[in-house]
């Protein structure tokens, strides 16, 4: 019985070390499958990158990639309302701010008069949009 046992289990044994290895082929060529196109687009990229040097194309393709604009929001203390409007519609283009968001950013960066203003404005109302704001202002 022990015998028979033992020769049970090695035959699986057998039958699992074989799938494992096919298995193992299997995911090797399927690497081979997957890196083959990015291997060939490294490449491509590596030509054209040596290529561009000295044309200043390699540096516009840098900045497109890693530019990462800072620009302080303007503050609003009452005096400017037009100059102060254009240059939060600016920002809001530059740093790409949704709607939902750019009445509430206007906000927090109002001070003395155009503050309670702003508070008194707010009050009653529910999901001003930046567009009906400025008309209002």
């Amino acid at each position: 019985m022990k015998e028979a046992l033992r020769a049970i289990l090695e035959e699986h044994r057998r039958k699992l070390q074989q799938l494992f290895s096919e298995q193992k082929q299997k995911i090797e060529a399927l690497q081979q499958q997957m890196s083959t196109p990015l291997l060939n687009q490294l490449r491509i990229s590596a030509e054209h990158a040596q290529h561009n040097i000295g044309t200043g194309l390699e540096l516009k393709a840098r900045n497109k990639v890693h530019f990462n604009l800072k620009v302080e929001f303007p503050v609003f203390d009452g005096t400017d309302p037009r100059g102060w409007l254009k240059k939060c519609t600016q920002y809001f283009s530059l740093c790409r701010v949704i709607g939902a968001q750019k009445v509430d950013l206007a906000a927090l960066h109002l001070k003395g008069p155009a503050k309670v203003w702003f508070n008194s404005y707010i009050l009653g109302r529910s999901n001003v949009i930046w567009e009906e704001f400025i008309v209002d202002v």
